[in-house]
């Protein structure tokens, strides 16, 4: 009730009641109109589930994410989209390998990583364009795709390949693969991606890279019994449309 509220908070009852109109009319909170009391809202339990998942999404990539560090002797990281941006939410890096990732936690833009492309890529328009606001975008590089028609083709090639690429988009001399992790109903919800310097990484070992962070993704998507990932046929790199919408 209320007042058991007021009392288990020490507020006094009309505080306490504007916190909790606020917090039902945000879904946080249920009232009874029967018995008047309040109970936790179908929102809490959303954010809550959200954050499971989230929770969950880490622990079974990390060991994965290792695996592919080191058997690729290249930084990896997992990021999830957030209002418009990429969040880093785990990160491995291999013995001796040039450090290529920011700190945990940390924001990058989404138009210009490889992480971010496969974040938007299979989003309707409307969604991206909402997503990163208007063009020109902000240019990091020389390389930078800063118009929307450039970016929106870019992210028609995403689809059809199953991967991303930062081709020293957000940084001069740094090359990056990104692919997708979705969840059951086939919705993308994070993206695994390999960073090397551009040096190491030639055409030939980027689509080498791209595939095998292709099968880690996929080993994720799996382990966490959301759906069994396509198959991939590495054969001649044919950019086969491995994920369809």
């Amino acid at each position: 009730s209320l007042s058991d509220i007021a009392r288990a908070t020490q507020m006094s009852a009309s505080t306490a009641y504007r916190l909790i109109e606020t917090l039902e009319r945000r879904g946080f909170l249920a009232r009874s109109e029967d018995s008047g009391m309040y109970r936790v809202g179908s929102r809490a339990f959303d954010v809550g589930t959200a954050f499971s998942g989230a929770a969950r999404l880490n622990d079974v990539a990390r060991p994965i994410m290792r695996r592919l560090a080191e058997e690729l002797g290249e930084s990896v990281a997992l990021g999830i989209r957030d209002a418009g941006q990429v969040v880093y939410v785990e990160q491995c890096e291999a013995k001796g390998a040039v450090r290529m990732i920011a700190r945990l936690g940390s924001r990058m833009p989404i138009h210009c990583t490889a992480i971010g492309k496969v974040l938007v890529a299979w989003l309707w328009e409307n969604r991206i364009d909402e997503t990163l606001g208007p063009a020109p975008y902000a240019r990091a590089t020389a390389a930078t795709l800063t118009s929307r028609a450039e970016l929106l083709e870019d992210l028609g090639r995403v689809r059809q390949r199953g991967y991303a690429i930062d081709a020293q988009e957000y940084e001069a001399d740094v090359r990056c693969v990104a692919a997708p992790v979705r969840n059951r109903e086939g919705d993308v919800v994070a993206a695994l991606s390999v960073s090397a310097p551009a040096g190491r990484m030639g055409e030939e070992r980027q689509i080498q890279t791209a595939y095998t962070a292709i099968h880690a993704a996929d080993e994720v998507w799996r382990l966490l019994g959301w759906r069994t990932g396509a198959a991939v046929a590495m054969g001649d790199h044919q950019e086969d449309h491995l994920f369809a919408d």
